[in-house]
This record gives C-alpha cells, structure tokens and sequence, in this order.
C-alpha cells in the first residue's frame, strides 16, 4: 500500500527534483502539489510545478497558494543581481511550458 503525500513547493530546480522523485516513487502516491511563493513569485512556481508533471508525464493536480505570505509582507524580497553573479534559473525552469 503506498502513502499518500502532498507537498508544499515553491518550485525552483530543488522542489523540481523532489517532485519528480515523490510522483515517480513506487511506494509513495503523489496525491497533489500546491505553491507557494519562495526565490519567485507563485504564479512561477505553479507554472514550474505543472512543467514538471508534463516532463516526465505524470497527471498530479497543482494548486495556487496565496501570492503573499499572511504575516510577512516584505516576501518575497527584491533581490540585487551583481554583475558577474549567475543564477541557477529564472523565474521559469528550462523545460517546455505546460499545457
């Protein structure tokens, strides 16, 4: 019998990982993935997530949190890009977009 897991994602390339491990684990049942807003904001990470269920062909249903924390409303916090400095990937992973 699998178990049943939901996460909690703000889908950058570490939560893209994690998704994909927990919807193809053979014991576990990826029952649904909801966002949150973390290094981007949720609209990304809800497209990210849903970019990553199509990559690897998995019909796992996304849900939108809230675009802003309750308590904190600096979050998230623009962050300075330093010339020379390299990201891992923009707002948007480096996969094709969902459908």
């Amino acid at each position: 019998m699998s178990t049943k897991v939901i996460l909690d994602v703000d889908t950058g390339t570490d939560d893209a990982v994690a998704l994909m491990c927990a919807a193809l684990h053979p014991d576990l049942e990826l029952v649904a993935a909801t966002t949150v807003n973390g290094n981007v904001e949720v609209e990304y990470c809800t497209e990210n997530s849903l970019r990553v269920f199509d990559h690897i062909g998995k019909s796992v249903p996304v849900y939108e949190g809230m675009s802003s924390p309750i308590f904190r409303a600096d979050f998230p916090v623009p962050r300075q890009q330093k010339a020379n400095s390299s990201q891992i990937h923009g707002r948007y992973l480096d996969i094709p977009e969902s459908k």
